[in-house]
């Protein structure tokens, strides 16, 4: 009966975890990621006889993973993002900076629910990888219940039902609203442009990117030491400082375009895919071919000052941010359609692939 009451508790914990990474993740809210990298540390180290620890503890900002056992040779990458594109990326930064020379074992842990397939993932020779077997979510951890002792379940239990991060303080919802608040009206008063007329505003509409005093930011991380030199260290996945267009301002942060593109295919419903190596002239009836822009969504969550003294290098304004996900500015990068207005009968809106329409299968 323990052991069933026990069982019980860790599947309602893991369900209100998975919510509040759900809803949190909608308003660009990703702190509650540190705290779950935590549980599934302790809750893999009990599972698995591990002895997994945070790889910033070893190597600042580390690349590509999150958790790793080097006695055991496992690294371990925790991630909200469930695409198959998530994890080709972990696969080649992990490869890229030799990781696979340090572990025998790479883990890929959703926050949330995994896709059901991954198909044709590029792995170096040499290397095992098995999406089916390497690939986990909270549903593998209940799996293991069956074989597990009365003993390991508790401990899981005690890990979830305790949801403060040892040594950190978690910050007040309350302080954060007002924080992101302040931080979002002052960046709307100095980057909109004013006294914009009803006609304006009806083709900003379509192109919001005009809405702006410049065309341009600095994003630039509050931990950068390279400006105004190039940033070439590898253990940075994207540059601490850079330039950006900005596309337009909404409730949860800046957007933000970089001048790269994504081929992409999109049905009828408004499902879409990568591309990737089919030829568009042979696509199937119904099926579309587009290419796409590049989209940045940095969260106010992120943002720290807005400094509009012009940069000495471009003669743009600074947007300092802290580099929370994944170690990068933005919470989210996605493709969608730039809008445009010629007149009223020939114009279109923004259109933003959202990750939740992705169609792996399309």
């Amino acid at each position: 009966m323990k052991r069933e009451l026990l069982i019980k508790e860790i599947i309602d914990e893991l369900s209100i975890l998975k919510n509040k990474l759900d809803f949190l993740s909608v308003g660009n809210l990703h702190d509650i990621n540190i705290i779950s990298e935590y549980h599934i540390q302790e809750i893999l180290n009990i599972i698995l006889n591990l002895n997994l620890i945070s790889s910033n503890s070893v190597t600042k900002n580390a690349v590509s993973i999150d958790l790793e056992d080097r006695d055991n040779k496992i690294a371990v990458q925790v991630t909200a993002t469930n695409n198959k594109v998530k994890v080709q990326e972990t696969l080649d930064k992990f490869f890229l900076n030799n990781l696979n020379e340090k572990f025998e074992i790479l883990l890929v842990f959703i926050l949330g629910k995994k896709q059901k397939t991954y198909n044709n993932l590029r792995i170096n020779e040499g290397f095992y990888f098995n999406a089916k077997e390497h690939i986990l979510d909270f549903t593998d951890i209940v799996l293991k219940f069956p074989t597990l002792p009365t003993a390991k379940i508790e401990k899981i239990r005690n890990v979830l039902k305790n949801d403060k991060l040892p040594g950190i303080k978690k910050e007040n919802p309350v302080n954060r609203f007002k924080k992101n608040f302040a931080i979002k009206n002052e960046i709307c008063n100095k980057l909109y442009k004013r006294n914009l007329s009803v006609k304006d505003r009806e083709i900003l509409y379509y192109i919001p990117y005009r809405s702006f005093v410049y065309d341009s930011l600095i994003i630039r991380s509050i931990d950068d030491v390279s400006y105004p030199n190039i940033d070439d260290d590898e253990n940075h996945p994207i540059s601490t400082w850079y330039r950006a267009q900005i596309h337009d301002i909404s409730e949860y942060g800046i957007e933000t375009m970089v001048p790269s593109s994504f081929d992409l295919v999109m049905n009828e419903s408004g499902k879409w895919n990568f591309l990737n190596q089919r030829d568009k002239n042979k696509l199937p009836l119904r099926i579309n071919y587009l290419r796409a822009t590049i989209l940045q969504r940095i969260p106010f969550d992120n943002i720290i000052k807005l400094d509009m003294n012009p940069d000495p290098v471009y003669g743009y304004p600074t947007l300092y941010v802290e580099y929370k996900n994944d170690k990068k500015p933005f919470s989210e990068e996605i493709p969608f359609l730039i809008g445009y207005y010629h007149d009223e009968n020939d114009c279109r809106k923004v259109h933003y692939f959202e990750l939740s329409e992705k169609d792996e299968n399309l």
